[in-house]
């Protein structure tokens, strides 16, 4: 986890199932917080492995956001995780991003610049 000013990131790895959904969801209590107000950027590229589990997760995570009060930005993994993601048409309904990052609203802030279409593996 890394915290840039308004923005908190956090890299998951391992693999995003059953078993670790507990885990997650522990880790991002605090984390949503704390991004209140900023931007929470998730990436997955690390991932290995994510069931239905992890996908109902990530969906939820969006819905919170809007409901929460903080931006969400999911950097897209690699192979298997990208390809559920992408058969699953969620990659065009979640808050999908590169990592770079474009100028914020003149405030100071930055936010994730948001990909276009399928967001597809690098």
């Amino acid at each position: 986890m890394e915290h840039d000013g308004a923005t908190v990131r956090v890299r998951l790895s391992g693999e995003f199932d059953l078993a670790e959904e507990q885990r997650f969801a522990d880790a991002m209590k605090p984390l949503k917080r704390r991004a209140r107000g900023g931007m929470l950027l998730l990436d997955l590229r690390g991932l290995e492995f994510m069931d239905s589990t992890g996908l109902r997760a990530l969906v939820e995570l969006h819905t919170e956001s809007r409901q929460d009060g903080f931006g969400l930005g999911i950097i897209n993994g690699t192979g298997v995780v990208s390809r559920v993601l992408r058969v699953t048409g969620l990659d065009a309904v979640l808050p999908m991003c590169d990592d770079d990052y474009e100028a914020g609203d003149g405030d100071g802030s930055r936010r994730p610049r948001q990909l276009t279409g399928s967001a597809k593996p690098r």
